[in-house]
């Protein structure tokens, strides 16, 4: 008999064109091709269409997030606040089986299913996520919001981490601290390749930073990659990616040399990351996982990452790391930009990194090893 599992997502994970909503879609095409039967359950806000979830699992539910400006006085953390859902109880309920929680957002009926095995998915330690946000954000308001519901998640995370049966972590980090609280059990993020392809083709060379350019983190790296590190070598970059800021459209109109593709589509965005000579992935956060690098891992040429990404896992054997200071980009990226990757032996190595740690189906079955 195939298992059963419910899943409660806290976003809808279609279109997956986010990390979360990455690691959630393709987690569920691995399950389900590894015969689980799945109860989806999401929350759409903004996102309403459901592409092919549907025929990709058993149930599919859909429920409304209540974003009620009361849920701000709520003792529990907003994110979770806004998540609990009698009906979505009452389903679970109804058909009995493991719930894999996804993100700390939807646990706040865990008490609620107590009698049922019970797994959460930690995206991120979301108290270290909001501190970062409270800790960078200029609007005095959402200032405010983001350490307040850092100051609830802090106190709240442990607790659920000590009540599942596991929590699926992203990153040796994460692992080792949660572990502290309850079982932890490292599963690599799921994503949406299958081998590396290396193009060789020669081009006018560039380096390239990509990502949601909405996002204050991404920003703050393109601000700091540009002035401290690329500009001085005098290096062209291009930056790719979502929702670029003001900000940093009048820096790409005031440097000839920085271009800025904003809002790519698919095809524009494989062309760019099969070209760079160099892919950029910096962080000053460098909580759960980066897709982007998955992205450059399986389709670019050379990486230079942030150290604290890659540290202690088997990523630092496949990029080149640098320390978060302008001193050692400047010196790593010289060094890249001068070189010419050898492709075989690269391709020889990411595929047998990646394969061996990266692999959905093998994932998937690690999940069910516990779920069961």
């Amino acid at each position: 008999m195939n298992p059963h599992l419910h899943i409660i997502a806290l976003d809808n994970p279609w279109p997956p064109d986010y990390g979360g909503a990455i690691d959630m879609y393709y987690k569920i095409r691995a399950l389900a091709a590894e015969g689980v039967k799945i109860n989806l359950h999401l929350f759409a806000y903004g996102r309403n269409d459901t592409g092919d979830l549907a025929d990709r699992v058993q149930a599919l539910h859909i429920y409304p997030r209540r974003r009620s400006p009361m849920a701000l006085f709520s003792s529990l953390p907003f994110i979770v606040r806004t998540r609990i859902n009698a009906k979505l109880v009452n389903n679970i309920l109804e058909n009995p089986a493991p719930v894999l929680f996804e993100g700390i957002h939807t646990t706040g009926i865990l008490q609620q299913l107590k009698d049922l095995p019970a797994f959460l998915r930690v995206h991120n330690v979301e108290r270290d996520y909001y501190d970062y946000l409270a800790h960078n954000e200029t609007n005095f308001f959402r200032q405010r919001y983001f350490g307040r519901e850092s100051r609830k998640l802090a106190e709240y995370e442990p607790q659920i981490w000590g009540q599942v049966k596991a929590s699926f972590t992203l990153h040796p980090n994460d692992t080792k601290r949660i572990a502290a609280y309850g079982r932890a059990v490292e599963v690599p993020v799921f994503h949406p390749f299958e081998r590396v392809e290396i193009d060789t083709e020669k081009t006018e060379k560039f380096v390239l930073f990509h990502g949601n350019l909405s996002v204050i983190e991404n920003q703050k790296a393109v601000f700091f990659l540009w002035k401290k590190v690329v500009r001085p070598l005098g290096i062209r970059m291009v930056v790719a990616g979502k929702n670029p800021s003001e900000a940093l459209k009048d820096l790409a109109r005031q440097n000839p040399h920085l271009g800025l593709v904003a809002d790519p589509t698919s095809g524009q965005m494989l062309r760019l990351v099969h070209q760079a000579h160099v892919h950029l992935i910096y962080s000053d956060n460098p909580s759960g996982m980066k897709l982007k690098l998955l992205y450059a891992l399986f389709r670019g040429k050379q990486i230079l990452v942030s150290r604290a990404l890659v540290e202690n896992t088997p990523l630092a054997a496949i990029t080149r790391a640098a320390e978060n200071t302008a001193e050692d980009w400047r010196a790593k990226l010289r060094e890249l930009w001068h070189s010419e990757p050898d492709v075989e032996s690269e391709l020889r190595l990411r595929n047998q990194v990646l394969g061996e740690h990266y692999d959905n189906r093998r994932n998937a079955r690690k999940i069910m090893d516990y779920a069961q």
